[in-house]
């Protein structure tokens, strides 16, 4: 009876140490590596899963939609609250020149009609260079929020800015921009494209 014990735990220990690497193997080191990377990509997971509970819905379904005002939500993280503002801000406000910006440029491919092609680019192109600064004024804050994760700030901030006030900046540098002032028949260009913008508060 002994021996059918100890051979049946032989059989076992055999079995337990066929299914996997030796103990104290490489690859039972790196078996132990990979299980603990899994654990530590499980908790991640868990965490960018709070994380987007905690962002605000006015950040994403729920961002305000308008015919005269355009929304931009901003993220920033940091350790410090300031530079998280900061982060946010600046994102928020990129966005709204680069929105911004690409709206006049689809509007003026219908409106310059009149011009050359190589005119054309040079317009748009001036477009992309007004805006490019990033020399957005006019916008507002509408709402802020605060988070605190893992020992970090998240600072969201949306941002409105009225359409004809946007338009208004980048018309009065476009008007200013010398690559523009030297197209021929520049002054109809830049009228019709500002009556081209101007359709959109009429809709």
């Amino acid at each position: 009876m002994k021996k059918s014990i100890i051979i049946s735990a032989g059989v076992s220990l055999l079995l337990l140490t066929s299914c996997g690497p030796r103990l104290g193997s490489p690859e039972a080191k790196l078996k132990i590596i990979n299980e603990q990377k899994e654990i530590k990509k499980e908790k991640l997971t868990e965490t960018q899963e709070a994380n987007l509970d905690k962002r605000p819905k006015w950040c994403d379904d729920e961002m305000p939609s308008s015919d005269y005002a355009i929304y931009a939500c901003g993220f920033g993280e940091s350790s410090n609250l300031n530079i998280a503002t900061t982060k946010a801000n600046l994102f928020a406000k990129n966005y709204l020149a680069d929105t911004q910006g690409t709206e006049i440029s689809a509007k003026a491919e219908v409106s310059l009609n009149d011009l050359s092609e190589n005119d054309k680019e040079v317009f748009i192109q001036s477009i992309k260079n007004v805006t490019a600064a990033k020399q957005i004024s006019g916008f507002k804050k509408i709402k802020s929020q605060v988070n605190s994760v893992n020992g970090k700030y998240q600072y969201y901030v949306l941002f409105e800015l009225p359409i004809g006030e946007a338009n208004a900046v980048i018309m009065k540098k476009l008007k200013n921009n010398k690559a523009i002032k030297a197209i021929e028949g520049h002054e109809k260009a830049m009228a019709d494209l500002e009556a081209e913008i101007e359709k959109r508060k009429k809709k």
